[in-house]
């Protein structure tokens, strides 16, 4: 993440000296909350070798190292190894199974809404097609289920969810289909700013 500098218009009507001293305390600020660079890759790379080593011999994983794989873990461990560099199609740690290949010899069971969100993502972020895997295409099966409202299912997390599958393969945010679900999600914020469960 990357902090959002001051305006200049704000530091030119403060003044020489005091836009110098607010970027002076910014520099400080952002070099004080921002680890240093090769510490957050390492504690990344810490975290990717632990997955790395958790993967099951089906190329899946588990809710722990001990368990066996299912498609909700291995979708969210294929997101953090992206996160850190490491691509699905590349990580086989046993037997030369991927988890892009576990995914799609279970892609029957895939079958709910979020998986279909879900896997959308790590389809991507592996640089496959979800619109063409295993036979089928998600995308089209996604927005199947939408609800004419824009919704998925009529709850927040499903909504928020489905337009990060939708703008990840390739839908621009301009779409009419990402303007719809936008607006439904902007009018169920509540009062205090946040968002409940469902609408």
């Amino acid at each position: 993440w990357r902090s959002r500098p001051p305006a200049p218009a704000r530091l030119a009507t403060a003044g020489p000296a005091a836009a110098a001293a607010t970027l002076a305390a910014l520099a400080t600020l952002l070099v004080l909350a921002a680890p240093p660079a090769a510490e957050a890759r390492s504690a990344s790379q810490r975290a990717a070798s632990y997955l790395d080593r958790a993967q099951n011999r089906d190329g899946g994983f588990g809710a722990t190292p001990v368990h066996p794989s299912n498609q909700l873990h291995t979708g969210w461990a294929a997101l953090g190894l992206s996160a850190a560099r490491h691509n699905p199609r590349d990580v086989r740690r046993r037997h030369g199974r991927s988890i892009t290949g576990y995914i799609r010899r279970r892609s029957g069971s895939l079958t709910n809404t979020g998986e279909l969100e879900r896997t959308i993502l790590v389809l991507r972020a592996a640089g496959l097609s979800p619109r063409r895997f295993a036979g089928r295409n998600l995308v089209a099966e996604l927005l199947r289920r939408r609800r004419g409202s824009g919704s998925w299912s009529g709850t927040i997390n499903l909504t928020a969810f489905g337009v990060l599958a939708l703008r990840a393969s390739g839908l621009p945010a301009s779409s009419a289909w990402i303007r719809q679900s936008v607006r439904w999600l902007v009018r169920r914020q509540n009062r205090d700013g946040g968002f409940g469960f469902v609408a």
